[in-house]
């Protein structure tokens, strides 16, 4: 049986990558995709051992360059309120995920999240567009101060 891929939107500099190539249990493949070519350097040159387990992909989050259903998770972690389309972002995402695929993102939240104006959407608002986009199994969890964890199954 094929080992897991999973596409990071908005990868920075891998951090996300890292954790996971270095996780036992985890045999499969990462690809990361950033709108920045400085961040993605950066990850390139961290995960250099990583061999073909991890890939590098410099596009937007809004238009991803893969096809329709190929990657068992999607994972997007502290970004979806500084893209230019969180919504579109949101689509793509689920579009390239497997039916059955888990998608993971994070919602801001706490004092900051008002700086964010018109981009830190409310629990019910993130839920509500997931479940718009054919998203099901819809869960958030607490996480860190600034931030909670939303779990979706497509």
């Amino acid at each position: 049986w094929p080992a897991p891929e999973v596409l990071d939107v908005a990868t920075g500099t891998g951090r996300l990558t890292f954790f996971l190539l270095a996780e036992p249990l985890f045999a499969g493949r990462v690809v990361g995709l950033d709108a920045s070519a400085g961040m993605l350097a950066q990850a390139a040159a961290k995960l250099a051992g990583a061999g073909q387990r991890a890939a590098f992909v410099h596009a937007l989050a809004g238009d991803l360059p893969f096809a329709d259903n190929t990657f068992a998770a999607v994972t997007c972690l502290e970004a979806l309120e500084f893209l230019p389309d969180d919504t579109a972002a949101l689509r793509e995402m689920a579009r390239v995920l497997q039916p059955g695929g888990v998608l993971l993102t994070t919602r801001r939240q706490g004092p900051e999240a008002g700086y964010f104006l018109g981009r830190a959407r409310t629990r019910d608002e993130l839920e509500a567009l997931l479940a718009s986009l054919g998203l099901t199994d819809i869960r958030s969890q607490p996480w860190q101060v600034e931030y909670e964890l939303v779990w979706a199954v497509k």
